[in-house]
């Protein structure tokens, strides 16, 4: 039996080839879980920020926008918390 040298080599080179691409595969996942966690966090992170910046915005804009022009000074307190503590 002759073993063709080119054959052996293709098969080999073919061998390697299968080799990379998977090991490029896995890299790949690799990266991308990355990418993926990190854009999770970012976002969560904006989302906490946005989320404490409404909080404090709408403690501001309950003194800013009630008018107590038209509320008693007695009935001010209780006025407040039911308009803007619901």
């Amino acid at each position: 039996m002759i073993i063709n040298k080119n054959e052996k080599k293709k098969t080999i080179d073919e061998a390697t080839v299968a080799e990379i691409r998977t090991r490029m595969q896995e890299i790949s996942e690799s990266i991308i879980e990355q990418v993926n966690d990190r854009i999770n966090d970012m976002i969560s992170e904006v989302l906490n920020k946005s989320e404490r910046s409404l909080h404090n915005n709408s403690d501001n804009l309950g003194d800013k926008y009630c008018d107590k022009r038209f509320v008693s000074h007695h009935n001010y307190e209780m006025y407040y918390n039911f308009v803007f503590c619901i």
